[in-house]
């Protein structure tokens, strides 16, 4: 447990999605200085909408870099076995 340290957090709730109960930011002390409350909750608004658009993970090109490495380690097996 920590004692004597005071934090400021933004807590974010999610008008639709089922994925996410909240986001919660913890707030710099020095950068915050002279912004309103409006400022630090429209931008951490504007976090959150952003990091909900940036789309799923694709899993073709994991597969396909997966498919290569395996395919890269197999040939060097094979030329291994052959030389030695």
């Amino acid at each position: 447990m920590v004692k004597g340290v005071s934090r400021r957090v933004v807590v974010v709730r999610p008008q639709k999605g089922d994925m996410f109960e909240q986001a919660i930011f913890i707030v710099r002390d020095g950068p915050s200085e002279g912004r309103s409350a409006e400022d630090i909750l429209r931008e951490a608004c504007s976090i959150a909408a952003e990091s909900g658009r940036r789309g799923r993970v694709r899993l073709l090109p994991a597969a396909i870099s997966a498919a290569a490495g395996a395919a890269s380690v197999g040939i060097a097996w094979l030329l291994s076995a052959i030389v030695f």
